[in-house]
């Protein structure tokens, strides 16, 4: 990659490698944003992520005390990287949360040797909410009741997303572990400056008809979620509002 291209990402996104930046898309992600590859920021547009404790360039300039290793890990600045993934729905919050703390570590993984620039385009199905809750098929932990007044989006970004440390060996998520998650997860699920410019509340991706009555919506929810890092968002939008070409915007 270039210094500095402009990503689009439409709804196509096959390849990880060798990608054309400008042109780079993802079946799972469905919506569409403009992003431009620039110095860390951070983004208070859905209500979390106000402020990171220390700022990304200054961790990079801390590893420069590696000495040698630092040229190997210089190569990588410009190389974007771009996962996918797709939760289990038919599970509960904590064993999403499990699933993807696996992505988090090796996100931190891959910041440490160097690869920065990093996107996750993914379908969380964070749907454990509204009359979801009356189903032990969805909702299948004690989340389910102890989320009351939240929506699965919500909990994510207060207990995941809010918290948030570029140490390479960061302290357990207290969210998490008052929880009761365990030690594992609750290391690994420490964020790490990504954020997703799209709000956890207002923007709602899937909005099922066939649980509407007299205008009210009550199966809603942000499931699916555009998490960058090192990444400056410049223009951005949903679409699909009448559900025509899928069951979820984009």
């Amino acid at each position: 990659a270039t210094r500095d291209p402009n990503v689009h990402m439409n709804k196509n996104f096959h390849s990880h490698k060798n990608a054309d930046l400008n042109s780079c898309s993802d079946s799972g992600l469905h919506r569409q944003t403009s992003g431009v590859l620039n110095n860390p920021t951070t983004s208070d547009s859905s209500g979390y992520i106000t402020e990171v404790p220390k700022s990304h360039m200054e961790f990079r300039k801390s590893r420069k005390e590696v000495g040698e290793e630092d040229a190997e890990k210089e190569k990588f600045r410009e190389v974007v990287l771009c996962y996918t993934c797709h939760l289990e729905v038919f599970c509960g919050a904590l064993d999403r949360v499990r699933q993807f703390s696996e992505v988090m570590r090796n996100c931190r993984e891959q910041m440490l040797e160097g690869k920065d620039r990093q996107l996750i385009l993914a379908d969380l199905n964070t749907m454990g909410n509204g009359v979801a809750r009356l189903s032990p098929k969805y909702c299948r932990d004690y989340l389910r009741w102890g989320s009351l007044g939240r929506s699965e989006a919500q909990w994510w970004a207060q207990n995941i997303f809010n918290v948030n440390s570029l140490h390479p060996n960061p302290d357990p998520n207290p969210n998490l572990k008052w929880w009761g998650v365990d030690d594992q997860v609750c290391r690994d699920a420490v964020n790490l400056d990504l954020f997703d410019p799209f709000s956890v509340k207002n923007d709602v991706t899937l909005d099922n008809p066939k649980y509407r009555f007299m205008g009210y919506s009550f199966m809603t929810g942000k499931l699916d979620w555009l998490l960058l890092r090192g990444m400056r968002v410049v223009s951005f939008h949903l679409g699909n509002h009448d559900y025509e070409h899928s069951d979820h915007k984009w």
